[in-house]
């Protein structure tokens, strides 16, 4: 799984064509965690029209690899400004999600 905002790959970046698609990298993310194809679209789309300017928008589709998932951005200076995700019986793992990526 790549943390790369790449559409179709479980990690989508914001909507359209962005201006500042060179500073893409200085840009914290937003990270949209869940299991549910569709409820990540619609949540991506939501954020990326309302933040897609100023944060990049990336989903990630298997709560339990999130920590790792997100180690190359940290290791390339992308810092997270905030996890999304649903704690449910949809997600029975989705603490140890959240708590393994805390720091």
């Amino acid at each position: 799984m790549s943390a790369q905002p790449t559409p179709g790959n479980g990690a989508e970046s914001g909507a359209g064509p962005n201006p500042r698609a060179g500073e893409e990298a200085n840009r914290a993310a937003i990270v949209v965690v869940g299991r549910d194809d569709a409820t990540r679209q619609r949540i991506h789309r939501e954020l990326a029209r309302r933040y897609g300017t100023d944060y990049q928008i990336v989903t990630c589709d298997h709560p339990p690899g999130l920590a790792a998932q997100l180690r190359a951005p940290r290791a390339a200076g992308t810092s997270v400004a905030l996890v999304i995700g649903g704690i449910g019986a949809r997600e029975p793992d989705a603490i140890e999600s959240f708590a393994a990526v805390r720091a």
